[in-house]
C-alpha cells in the first residue's frame, strides 16, 4: 500500500485570506484522512472545491473531547437506523446567516441536491440548536424536493457527537 504524509501550512500561526492554520493530511492507497485541521483549514479546502457561496461556518467544537453516547442512545435520539443502506452518509449542519435567508435556502439545497447526485452520498441533516436549524433545515429540503434524513428529536451532546461519529464525511 501507497502511504505518504503531507504536512500543509507549516510556515502558519495565524490564518490570513490566503493562508490557513498547519493541518496533516494522511494519504493511505485511495483514501485520504485530513486530522490535526487548524481554524480556517476546512473553510480554505470548500473555497478550493468551488464552495464559496453561501458562507459557511465550519468550526472545531469543545463538544469533541466528549466521549460518544452508546450506539444504542445515537440511534434512539436520532431516529435513524445507521445500517439502513450501503451508501456512505454525509452529515450537514445547517444555520441561516444575516438577513437573506430565502437566498440562503435556495443555494443550500441546490448543493445539498448536487451532493447527493454527484456522489451517491445519503445527506443527513444535523440541527445542532433548536428549533431555529431544523426549521431552516426543513425549508432547505422542501426547497430541494429531496427526503433528505433529518434528526428531529433534542439529543445530548454526546449523543450528537455519537451521530457525527456515524457519518462518513
Amino acid at each position: 500500500m501507497d502511504l505518504s504524509l503531507f504536512f500543509a501550512g507549516t510556515a502558519g500561526s495565524v490564518p490570513t485570506a490566503r493562508r490557513g492554520l498547519p493541518a496533516l493530511l494522511l494519504r493511505a492507497g485511495g483514501e485520504r484522512i485530513l486530522f490535526d485541521c487548524g481554524e480556517g483549514t476546512q473553510k480554505q479546502l470548500l473555497r478550493s472545491i468551488g464552495v464559496a457561496v453561501p458562507p459557511i461556518e465550519v468550526t472545531a467544537d469543545p463538544a469533541f473531547a466528549l466521549a460518544p453516547a452508546p450506539k444504542s442512545e445515537i440511534e434512539s435520539c436520532s431516529g435513524l437506523n445507521f445500517a439502513a443502506d450501503g451508501r456512505p452518509r454525509v452529515g450537514v449542519a445547517l444555520r441561516p446567516w444575516g438577513a437573506s435567508v430565502e437566498a440562503q435556502t435556495d443555494e443550500y439545497a441546490r448543493l445539498l441536491a448536487a451532493l447527493e447526485d454527484k456522489t451517491g452520498a445519503r445527506v443527513i441533516l444535523i440541527p445542532m440548536q433548536l428549533p431555529g436549524d431544523a426549521e431552516f433545515s426543513q425549508a432547505v429540503a422542501r426547497k430541494s424536493g429531496r427526503e433528505f434524513a433529518m434528526i428531529s428529536n433534542s439529543c445530548s451532546p454526546a449523543a450528537l457527537l455519537g451521530v457525527v461519529g456515524e457519518m462518513h464525511a
